[in-house]
């Protein structure tokens, strides 16, 4: 049996998050095949509370046993914090199943064959760098994400966001994660996007001024 990938998903069969879920399904590739192996039902959990809610997670954790790859639309806060110290790979991505496990394996067998070659991919910083603005920083989270697999958006960006001062950060994506505008709300920070002909996103992340909403 191949690799083992939990989807977090909602009734209508796309990925969700922890908290709005009915669902966790656990593939596997036979063959040229996705197959659910196995599947937990989330609709009776009560993800409120910050003891019931790490519990919740602690307990999918023991369910998923030996799988540890999980793909979500959003995995944020203490789920995040429980996966990741449990060493899980999470990736963030919506849609279905069918069209996103593919792109997952492959990134992690990607990952696996970098780990084991002679290519140094400690040239790739995980955190923004700085540029020769004062106060502006820049991050390519492709580059990121392919060299370093289990690095989510999340993971790469929240960190920077929450405890340096600067004056703007661009940021490279081939998507807006979804976490994003809430979050800079919440830090009072505004963004500009621009999409470029091949698909690709440039996001301008800057700290609002007292007079702007």
């Amino acid at each position: 049996m191949g690799r083992k990938i939990a989807v977090v998903l909602d009734e209508n069969g796309q990925t969700s998050t922890f908290y709005e879920s009915s669902v966790i399904k656990v593939y596997t590739k036979e063959k040229e095949e996705w197959k659910v192996i196995s599947e937990t039902s989330l609709s009776d959990n009560k993800m409120t509370g910050t003891k019931l809610i790490r519990e919740s997670i602690k307990n999918i954790v023991e369910y998923l046993n030996e799988c540890r790859v999980i793909v979500a639309k959003e995995v944020s806060g203490i789920p995040h914090t429980v996966l990741d110290m449990a060493g899980f790979k999470i990736f963030e991505v919506e849609g279905e199943p069918e069209e996103l496990l593919d792109p997952v394996l492959e990134i992690l067998e990607q990952g696996e064959v970098e780990k084991t070659s002679s290519v140094n991919d400690n040239d790739i910083k995980v955190e923004p760098i700085p540029l020769n603005k004062e106060g502006s920083y820049y991050i390519n989270l492709k580059e990121v994400q392919k060299s370093k697999p289990g690095i989510t958006s999340k993971g790469a960006l929240l960190p920077f966001l929450r405890n340096n001062t600067f004056y703007e950060l661009e940021v490279i994506c081939s998507h807006i994660p979804p976490w994003m505008e809430s979050e800079l709300k919440r830090l009072h920070m505004g963004l500009d996007i621009t999409q470029n002909s091949s698909g690709e996103y440039k996001i301008i992340i800057y700290r609002k001024t007292c007079n702007e909403n």
